[in-house]
């Protein structure tokens, strides 16, 4: 897979070139629709510039997960570590994927909590298809 590097404005440059499934997931519908949902709610309406989005925060705690993870395994070489990284690093790039429009507000009005939602969509999409074949590799 060709490797990619993604600017995040908090976060700066994001490196996705590690784990092809990362790519994959990143490209699904199903992340992808976090580009139109903001992390910081209606901030955005008063303070012009709030425009952080769910996606670019989840890219940045994945980015960050994989700085702390290295830096807590450096001294590490077996493959079971850069496995569990891949995993960690998959878990926090998807922590987000349920949140609905408004964030927690919606959750509220429409009575669903957005982890419910996430985890049905990583059960029943072909998320479940991407990770289940990492772990499969992995195990």
């Amino acid at each position: 897979m060709k490797d990619r590097i993604i600017r995040v404005r908090i976060h700066d440059f994001v490196s996705l070139y590690d784990y092809d499934f990362i790519q994959e997931l990143i490209d699904t519908p199903y992340f992808q629709r976090l580009r139109r949902s903001f992390q910081l709610g209606v901030c955005a309406f008063v303070y012009l510039t709030a425009t952080h989005t769910r996606l670019s925060h989840s890219l940045g705690a994945m980015n960050l997960f994989g700085r702390i993870f290295d830096n807590l395994h450096r001294h590490e070489t077996n493959g079971s570590v850069a496995d569990l990284r891949g995993i960690g690093k998959a878990a926090i790039l998807l922590h987000d994927t349920g949140h609905g429009p408004l964030s927690h507000v919606s959750e509220e009005i429409f009575g669903f909590k957005h982890e419910d939602f996430t985890v049905e969509i990583l059960k029943s999409t072909e998320i479940k298809m991407e990770t289940s074949m990492f772990l499969e590799a992995t195990l």
